[in-house]
């Protein structure tokens, strides 16, 4: 996944990679994927013929699937079960895809703050503050914060080290879980009656 600042004639979809090796559809951003129906979970078969395998890694898979804008690229799909086989020819597109997300729930009186971060990204601290700023105005406030990183490959360490800082600067934010590939960590700035965490498909 490539950062809002950055271009990439592709299809705009998250690639990643599940236990037993096979490569599936994170997150469909708006693009030519989304438009012709890819969805989250779909698990990536064969890209132009080329068949995918449990060796096969993420960065394979995305050098297939990119290409020169306006060109086509045609992915075979399994999605479900009973698994259902989708062939589907998409036009590549550049696609900007955000530094992060902020989804919020509400259930039981409480409301969550569930936030993807695809990479850490030059100008991500601040992207997820102002984000958080919008979400926490007028007496509102986020119950519980989930950080979802799963699939990120990293980046900028500085972004990466400034993230825990964030949550004591605003205290309309009461405790925060981080779900890595291996882990999870957890942030509070007061006391928290109950944890959850994000599972993503694959994990």
């Amino acid at each position: 996944v490539v950062s809002a600042r950055e271009e990439a004639s592709k299809i705009g979809v998250e690639i990643m990679k599940k236990k037993n090796g096979q490569i599936r559809i994170g997150r469909v951003f708006d693009g030519p994927a989304k438009v012709a129906g890819v969805e989250d979970g779909d698990i990536v078969t064969r890209v132009n013929g080329t068949k995918l395998h449990e060796k096969t890694s993420t960065d394979d898979a995305k050098d297939l699937i990119r290409g020169e804008d306006g060109t086509s690229v045609t992915i075979e799909f399994v999605r479900g079960k009973p698994e259902q086989k989708r062939v589907l020819q998409i036009v590549r597109r550049v696609v900007k895809t955000p530094n992060v997300e902020l989804e919020v729930l509400e259930e039981n009186g409480l409301r969550y703050g569930i936030m993807y971060i695809p990479r850490y990204s030059t100008g991500l601290t601040k992207e997820m503050k102002e984000k958080i700023l919008v979400e926490t105005t007028n007496g509102k406030r986020l119950d519980r914060f989930i950080m979802v990183k799963t699939g990120n490959p990293g980046g900028l360490l500085s972004e990466g080290a400034s993230l825990p800082d964030l949550f004591i600067d605003i205290p309309a934010v009461s405790g925060v879980i981080t779900k890595t590939r291996d882990e999870s960590t957890v942030y509070s700035t007061s006391p928290i009656e109950a944890l959850y965490l994000v599972k993503t498909p694959g994990d």
